[in-house]
């Protein structure tokens, strides 16, 4: 499977969530309609699916956990680290602090402690930034870079379960520890922020897993077209919530995954660059400032293609600057595949 269509797909997902979060922010009427059309929480998901398909591939083919491991901190920390002076950048820019009381405030130290160990909810915001805004964040979208990272983590062990008990029967009682976590937390559970507990882990972890199954069980693999058929037709039968929270790990995934490498041929995007990460760590920085600025009160539309640019720049600039510099050479001095997510 050399030729697919995954580059293609993450660019769309990340796209999706740039469009998603410019209602969500903005709540300017001009950008009611998008909420209707793109989810971000479909393109989150897609994007933990994608990953547990690549991630799984990249992990059967490493050399030990160490190879591994080193792999994923190369793929997924430096551009996190420079989206986190990025932010810290802009928040300088617009603070109403002083630049003295900003960088020696205990919120700013807090901010970038907390970051760098992707801790992002513990100091989501800098001291003085955004705070006559909506959302007060930063970079809203670095929570899932956490949950990606404890996808990581639980890969050896997952792959462990599957060759000790079988990858069905594994799966399965992993699958349903996900969603049962979720159905707990979104349904049962009575206490505050259920809804946000259940999206942490493990609720997120079953998409990753229909991604790794599909990947290893190439019988399912052969019949993807035919169960991402099978999950839109479910998905337009099923209303209930209940129901939705068995199903939607195996429609989303199986979906996601057949477009990236069944659906159409190859588009060889991948051959310029993999700018989905860049454009989904960035894209929130860029709205808040704008923001700010006023430019979407303004003029809506001039804002958001101001933005769009601004995004599709700064995400080609961190992978020719940073990410694929630190991808090309692995430890052993050998070449490094890339993907968003993945490899």
């Amino acid at each position: 499977m050399k030729k697919n269509n995954f580059d293609a797909m993450r660019v769309c997902l990340a796209l999706i969530v740039v469009f998603a979060h410019t209602s969500d922010l903005t709540h300017s009427s001009a950008f009611d309609w998008f909420s209707l059309i793109f989810d971000s929480n479909f393109a989150v998901k897609g994007f933990f699916a994608t990953s547990g398909f690549l991630v799984t591939k990249s992990y059967l083919g490493s050399t030990d956990v160490r190879n591994y491991a080193e792999k994923r901190l190369r793929r997924i920390y430096p551009a996190y680290v420079a989206a986190i002076v990025f932010c810290v950048i802009i928040g300088a820019c617009v603070t109403s602090l002083s630049l003295k009381t900003f960088f020696t405030s205990y919120q700013f130290i807090r901010y970038v402690f907390a970051n760098a160990i992707f801790m992002n909810s513990i100091q989501p915001g800098l001291p003085g930034v955004f705070g006559q805004q909506p959302v007060h964040a930063m970079d809203g979208a670095l929570w899932t870079i956490k949950i990606e990272v404890m996808l990581y983590c639980c890969v050896p062990f997952m792959i462990f379960l599957f060759r000790r008990f079988g990858v069905k029967r594994a799966a399965l009682a992993l699958y349903l520890l996900s969603v049962v976590y979720v159905y707990y937390f979104t349904r049962v559970y009575t206490g505050r922020a259920g809804d946000e507990i259940a999206r942490q882990m493990p609720g997120q972890f079953a998409y990753f897993l229909i991604g790794a199954v599909l990947f290893i069980e190439k019988q399912l693999f052969f019949r993807l077209k035919w169960i991402a058929v099978a999950s839109v037709f479910v998905l337009i039968a099923v209303h209930g919530e209940l129901a939705r929270i068995f199903i939607n790990p195996v429609a989303y995934g199986s979906i996601v995954i057949y477009f990236a490498t069944s659906a159409i041929q190859s588009l060889g995007i991948g051959r310029y660059g993999d700018f989905s990460y860049g454009i989904y760590l960035f894209h929130f920085p860029i709205i808040q400032f704008l923001m700010s600025q006023g430019a979407y009160e303004a003029n809506p539309w001039a804002a958001f293609c101001i933005s769009l640019v601004s995004v599709s720049v700064v995400a080609v600039a961190s992978w020719r600057l940073i990410e694929s510099k630190v991808l090309m050479r692995n430890a052993n001095g050998t070449s490094v595949q890339t993907s968003t997510f993945g490899t």
